[in-house]
């Protein structure tokens, strides 16, 4: 949570529930005008909330999230938020890049990686689904991408991730191999897409997405042959996709809070 002077709650789950579950249930327990969503690998400078109070505070009301630089621990850009392809992937803009250089003015990026992003609570309940700002139906992966759609990039905050942790915390989770992480991820891409494209959207793209989904289950069976399951996950998945889909088309009418 993000809030001015608060004392902070520990609340302890009894099994691995996902990221977007055990993040709506930190969200019913926090207080705030703004909330922090961080990643336990994700380090922040010692300044940090007293920086991203002053830029929280200038910002505009229709701004619901804002996306900070992040650095991996040599220097390299980790993140400057998250765009999307024409092939509708979802990736880490100037991940790997040797400098930040090229990412030092304020501008609107489509979505905040969920390693570190601040959220205007007003925005949150705006854009929940059922009383849910997370989907837990993704569990993790495109999460972020799902509740963003667009947002602030603001590089005066910095944050700095490791990355490292993905081993290890999965390991501690008791969670299953990484072709489930992979399989998680192929379902999630369509699911979202189900969820939040606009149509004439996918159609502009078929040209490109087309030849795309045809060629992708031959890469995936040569290269992870684990993600395959994927395909089926979305197709169970994607009725409550569409389900939701209506009842956020049916709020776009209605709703004059932050996006």
């Amino acid at each position: 949570w993000f809030a001015r002077g608060l004392p902070g709650t520990l609340r302890r789950e009894s099994g691995n529930t996902g990221f977007c579950a055990v993040q709506n249930r930190a969200l019913e327990i926090s207080s705030g005008d703004w909330v922090l969503f961080l990643n336990p690998d994700a380090e922040l400078p010692a300044d940090f909330v007293e920086r991203a109070l002053a830029v929280v505070d200038a910002l505009p009301p229709d701004v619901g999230t804002v996306a900070p630089l992040i650095l991996l621990p040599d220097g390299r850009v980790d993140s400057t938020g998250i765009v999307v392809d024409r092939f509708g992937r979802a990736y880490d803009r100037g991940r790997g890049e040797p400098s930040a250089d090229r990412y030092r003015s304020e501008e609107d990026v489509p979505a905040c990686t969920g390693a570190a992003a601040l959220h205007r609570r007003e925005m949150l309940q705006d854009v929940a689904v059922g009383g849910l700002a997370l989907d837990e139906n993704l569990f993790a992966y495109y999460d972020d991408l799902d509740l963003s759609w667009r947002c602030r990039y603001v590089p005066a905050l910095v944050a700095r991730h490791r990355r490292a942790g993905r081993n290890s915390l999965r390991a501690m989770a008791d969670r299953p191999s990484r072709g489930s992480e992979q399989a998680l991820t192929v379902r999630n891409r369509y699911l979202v897409m189900a969820k939040c494209e606009r149509f004439r959207d996918l159609l502009g793209a078929l040209p490109w997405l087309v030849p795309f989904e045809l060629a992708r289950p031959l890469f995936l069976a040569w290269n992870a042959p684990g993600a395959l399951r994927g395909y089926a996950l979305a197709a169970r998945g994607l009725p409550e996709a569409l389900r939701q889909r209506r009842v956020i088309q049916a709020g776009r009418g209605t709703r004059r809070g932050p996006r």
